[in-house]
């Protein structure tokens, strides 16, 4: 079959992206097909940014800012907060509330308020809100998924659970809390053994039909140590990928969509499985539009504290003036100055544990004869106002509003910031991370269901059941991650708790990459102090994420917040922030309890990956079936016995679910070593070019010369 687009049909310019195929009128064309690598990257404008070594915030959010982040987080979390920060007779209590929490001040809140109200009168028709969103953002809503659509999901899966082959499953771990029912990383895209079909679509009711035509899956190019090294530091596995299925748009407009190829790991007689997955995915479509990024730098929203620098109270006494004046004892300037050394030693000093003065002074000089005996023993009166400023000086959070206000921000006029010096101590200012701020935001929409219409979606599903029981009364919950691996593209999720029974509130909890400029440091690293009032006031936990070799180098990364999981709410977010889901614990010791949920995982829609649709599939149970089907008569039980015997005449490139579990080991243990580097990147190693992965394997209708000289493919890098 020709392919769809020959050399002769390409429009000059041509550069990435390439014209990715994976339907039936054309060659299958995609990442690790058709001549294209694996390790294949687009250019930072032709796609959704993703998640390994490129996404990172240009400064770290505030404390401030965080606190505010928050506070808003649980209001959105009250039953009818829509209305009640719309009401005048409910805004005092809010107020008062929210006024007792750190860090909420005067003005934070009322940038809350006025941010939250514009966020209401949207609310009840987009039934959705988005929740720390500085730069990246998660969205979520309670009744966007409706009561009917969780209940079918909540029983069909109960059915899909307590058939024969997920009930075996489930046998094989009968002592495992969290519980994967349907996971990706069973029956994956295996290079060099998984079966595909190259330009027809599988047709799992006519398997037998589909594998006569099928194709082994090519093995990327071999590459030496130090390439597989690369592989892994970069996030792309040469083994294996994860299996997205179809979903169609079913309309002219919204966003219903109908699955059109098989779901990894559920067969598609479980129908209506298939429905509820469909409603699910149809309703994940509006929050990923809220949430997906295209920009490396810049975010979707503009931070509210924008600063570059932090300042101290209170001013730094004259320290000349005060040691000069206690040298002159008799005269009116000497005991001016004792009696003004004495009220600023009367101060109180400051508590870091609430963010304000405390109710006394640990000075030791109370009188103004302490003072004065003090200073007859030979000792300098500017050191005495220095140790006491000392105890005093603090840093200051900026506030929202110091450089723009709320309508500013909200339109995207933020080019001013509070602090631009770089400044010693002695003046209380400290230069971070700097970046040219002189620019706008500028706000921008997805539309998938639009844009993607007539190609359609990638979708990867995960089915979890976190089982608990009297023996087993909690769950650890899991470990900081992002979904899939580089090959997989990967560049949104949604969760959805379609059960939580007999168990305490579940949630997840989400932190970003920092843009930490060592170098701008240079001038605190060696100051305990100055470095302590960077990291106060950037909520930056260790001195290790900003000073090189103290002793190593920690990540930069910045933990945002965490958001709620009861049943029934779904959350979406971008790919490129690290999250954990945190454990759960039984409610009544005495009886059982489960939290379930379903992951969506978006394959970023500007690519195409080998799917479902193309992949025979490999779960050798589903062959058994179908020769039983085919071969027995309607209504007769068939033993176990004699399904496994069918077993045992299939392909070798189908597995049995002893072999798919070593294959998930295996997949496993690429995405650890792909997780481990990526959890623990140190801060000044963040770096992106995707001329590192785009060189392997390039067909040559792609790296045709211009006139300039350069290929398609040099093209595309610059």
């Amino acid at each position: 079959m020709n392919h769809p687009h020959p050399i002769h049909c390409i429009e000059s310019p041509f550069s990435f992206p390439p014209p990715f195929e994976n339907g039936t009128d054309a060659s299958l064309f995609v990442p690790g097909f058709g001549g294209l690598p694996v390790k294949l990257e687009l250019h930072l404008e032709d796609r959704f940014t993703h998640a390994t070594l490129e996404w990172a915030q240009d400064l770290p959010t505030t404390a401030r800012e965080l606190a505010m982040l928050t506070l808003m987080d649980k209001i959105t979390d009250r039953p009818n907060w829509f209305k009640e920060v719309l009401d005048e007779k409910a805004i005092p209590k809010l107020r008062e509330k929210a006024l007792g929490q750190k860090l909420i001040s005067t003005k934070a809140w009322e940038w809350c308020l006025l941010e939250l109200q514009d966020k209401a009168r949207v609310f009840p028709e987009d039934k959705r809100t988005l929740v720390y969103n500085t730069g990246a953002g998660i969205c979520k809503s309670d009744t966007i998924v409706d009561e009917g659509t969780r209940t079918l999901l909540k029983e069909s899966i109960a059915v899909f659970m307590d058939s024969t082959l997920a009930a075996h499953d489930q046998r094989r771990h009968p002592a495992q809390q969290m519980n994967t029912i349907v996971d990706p990383m069973m029956y994956p895209l295996i290079y060099g053994k998984s079966l595909y079909l190259d330009g027809e679509a599988v047709h799992v009711a006519d398997l037998f039909g589909s594998i006569s035509k099928a194709k082994v899956a090519p093995e990327p190019r071999s590459e030496n140590e130090w390439d597989r090294k690369q592989s892994d530091r970069a996030g792309w596995s040469l083994n294996h990928q994860r299996l997205p299925c179809e979903a169609e748009s079913t309309g002219d407009t919204g966003t219903e969509v109908r699955v059109t190829s098989y779901i990894n790991g559920i067969h598609p007689g479980f129908e209506t499985l298939y429905g509820a997955i469909e409603k699910l995915i149809s309703h994940s479509i509006e929050p990923w539009n809220d949430v997906l990024i295209k920009d490396q730098r810049r975010g979707r929203t503009p931070a509210r504290v924008k600063t570059y620098g932090v300042s101290c109270e209170p001013e730094t006494p004259c320290w000349r003036k005060y040691t000069d004046a206690g040298k002159k004892p008799g005269i009116a300037e000497y005991y001016t100055a004792i009696q003004e050394a004495k009220a600023y030693c009367d101060l109180p000093d400051w508590d870091a544990s609430i963010e304000s003065y405390g109710t006394k002074s640990s000075s030791m000089y109370k009188t103004t004869d302490d003072i004065e005996g003090w200073l007859e023993k030979g000792n300098c009166l500017g050191f005495l106002m220095w140790e006491q400023h000392d105890r005093l000086v603090h840093p200051v959070h900026p506030e929202p509003s110091d450089a723009y206000s709320y309508q500013q921000w909200k339109t995207g006029l933020v080019s001013e910031e509070i602090c631009k010096q770089n400044l010693t101590r002695s003046n209380c200012q400290y230069k971070c991370p700097d970046l040219d701020p002189s620019f706008n935001h500028e706000f921008y929409n997805v539309n998938l269901q639009d844009t993607f219409r007539n190609k359609g979606l990638q979708i990867i599903v995960k089915i979890v059941n976190v089982k608990l029981t009297p023996e087993n009364l909690d769950s650890r919950g899991a470990h900081w991650h992002i979904e899939g691996s580089k090959n997989d593209h990967i560049v949104a999720n949604s969760l959805y708790v379609f059960d939580s029974t007999n168990a305490t509130a579940s949630g997840i909890s989400f932190r970003q990459e920092n843009d930490i400029y060592l170098d701008d440091h240079c001038d605190v690293k060696d100051d305990d102090e100055a470095l302590e009032d960077v990291l106060t006031v950037f909520a930056i936990t260790d001195k290790e994420h900003i000073v090189p070799g103290y002793p190593c180098e920690a990540p930069a990364l910045q933990e945002l917040g965490s958001v709620g999981l009861p049943e029934g709410r779904l959350i979406a977010w971008p790919n490129m922030l690290h999250h954990h889901l945190h454990g759960v614990e039984l409610i009544d010791k005495d009886k059982v309890g489960c939290l379930s949920y379903v992951v969506l995982s978006l394959v970023d829609p500007y690519y195409r990956i080998c799917s479902t649709r193309n992949v025979i599939p490999q779960d050798r149970r589903w062959w058994a079936e179908e020769a039983i089907i085919a071969a027995i008569p309607p209504g007769m039980i068939v033993p176990r016995e004699i399904v496994d015997h069918i077993n045992s005449f299939t392909g070798d490139w189908q597995l049995n679910p002893t072999e798919a579990e070593e294959v998930k080991e295996r997949m496993t243990e690429d995405y650890e070593r792909h997780r481990d580097l990526l959890m623990n990147w140190p801060a000044n190693r963040y770096s992106f070019s995707h001329s590192d992965y785009n060189m392997f394997d390039v067909p040559p209708f792609l790296d045709m010369r211009y006139a300039d000289g350069r290929s398609k493919v040099e093209r595309g890098r610059v």
